[in-house]
């Protein structure tokens, strides 16, 4: 018997009997939360490719079938209260603690696949089981909000399959390659102090990089459903939302200071310029172009904002969250529904931090974004004063207030009249966007 299975044997068997009152507590609120037995169990992959039977407290409700299912992280309608409190601490793990017991598992390595996952990258997986699986790995710690970055992907199983499963191999592979005492030591630290207290660096990187692959998929599929129609200003609604639009910008710009003609000496930095449009309108309303810049996630949109745009203009193609942008360099740094764009709360934050960073002291930071959320665009997540006020508590000066008519609203009922929507647009749960604006001291 090698001294790692010695280990695993010695700790799991420890752990089991120690918290062996806390299983019998957790597997009686699992059974009177939702009708059905304490236990999941699983067929999964283990080493050298042999089945075996995984452990889990129940977290879903019971259906027919489930213990096959291949893929339903995207899904979490069927996820109980219990269950949705177990998966966040990690608790419904905790009767694996058996499977490293039989030797089905270990402590540490590569978390078990069920077969159909497995038969997408044969060879990796190869590799990847000549160790046994394990309870927690590298990839458990980076991957720690799996289930969130899922569940707000049009399309999970692709971005599984595609982004989030050939890192996990990636991980698997190195581990089987080299791995020792010291090193399951580390991984099982870490993995404490991320469950405890949250998430590591690494581990944020990988959450924006999967983030910023969820936008570019959202912008594809706009671009493949040929919603162009939406923002078509030859169409009554569409025109009504671009002009009502600039009322709320000129009102906000004459608030913080830059009307009259002051936008000529301001500099402007916008996050999230898309193909220029905004920047278009500064250059309108009487900005200079030399002082205007701008940046995007996506090198098509920022390839139109280049040639719609003057020459003067800067444009770049990068990640928000490091623009590379001279610190405290701008007078007003703004934002048009980026924010909503994202769906991980820590990257809105990175983003948000990066604005506050360009700001120059005494410049404003603009939040112009969704207030709601739209049942039939998943890809957007509302952002309010409440959360804007969290990302810049150092603000000397904040204000903000809810704006425009709700666009569906608006795109029907401006084809009677313009003035229809502008008395609806008075009621304010009736307006579907929000403007906050924050000065910095």
């Amino acid at each position: 018997m090698s001294f790692k299975r010695l280990f695993d044997i010695t700790v799991a068997l420890s752990m089991l009997l120690g918290l062996s009152p806390l299983m019998l507590l957790l597997a009686l609120c699992v059974r009177l939360d939702s009708p059905g037995g304490a236990l999941f169990r699983q067929t999964r992959v283990g080493r050298g490719g042999r089945d075996f039977t995984l452990f889990k407290f129940r977290t879903m409700t019971v259906m027919e079938g489930a213990g096959q299912v291949s893929f339903d992280c995207g899904d979490r309608r069927r996820v109980t209260a219990c269950g949705a409190w177990l998966r966040r601490l990690k608790l419904d793990e905790l009767p694996q603690l058996i499977n490293v017991i039989k030797g089905d598992m270990s402590l540490v390595g590569p978390r078990p696949e069920v077969r159909p996952w497995v038969e997408v990258y044969p060879e990796r997986w190869a590799k990847v089981l000549t160790v046994r699986p394990g309870l927690t790995d590298e990839a458990s710690i980076e991957f720690r909000d799996e289930e969130a970055l899922l569940a707000s992907a049009a399309n999970p199983e692709r971005l599984y399959r595609e982004t989030i499963l050939p890192r996990k191999l990636k991980y698997g592979e190195n581990y089987a390659a080299r791995h020792d005492f010291l090193g399951d030591i580390s991984i099982l630290a870490r993995t404490l102090q991320v469950v405890l207290f949250g998430k590591e660096v690494a581990d944020l990187a990988m959450e924006y990089d999967v983030s910023k692959k969820l936008i570019a998929e959202a912008y594809e599929r706009r671009a493949s459903a040929r919603a162009d129609h939406l923002y078509d200003c030859f169409q009554p609604g569409a025109l009504y939302i671009s002009q009502a639009q600039e009322r709320c910008w000129l009102w906000l710009l004459g608030k913080i200071g830059f009307g009259n003609g002051r936008l000529r000496d301001k500099k402007i930095y916008e996050v999230g310029c898309g193909s220029g449009g905004m920047l278009g309108r500064l250059l309108i309303w009487g900005a200079s172009p030399e002082h205007l810049f701008g940046c995007d996630l996506l090198p098509e949109r920022t390839a139109e904002a280049v040639r719609r745009l003057p020459a003067s203009v800067t444009i770049e193609t990068c990640d928000a969250t490091a623009t590379g942008a001279e610190d405290g360099g701008y007078d007003l740094v703004f934002q048009s529904t980026v924010l909503s764009s994202i769906i991980s709360p820590e990257h809105r934050r990175a983003v948000a931090r990066e604005m506050w960073r360009l700001v120059s002291p005494g410049g404003w930071v603009v939040s112009y974004d969704m207030r709601y959320i739209n049942p039939k665009n998943p890809d957007v997540h509302p952002t309010l004063l409440d959360e804007l006020t969290g990302y810049f508590p150092e603000a000397a000066e904040r204000f903000g207030r809810s704006v425009l008519l709700v666009p569906p609203l608006a795109r029907r009922l401006a084809r009677i009249g313009f003035w229809l929507c502008d008395l609806l647009s008075f009621f304010p749960f009736l307006r579907g966007h929000f403007m906050g604006a924050f000065r910095k001291p």
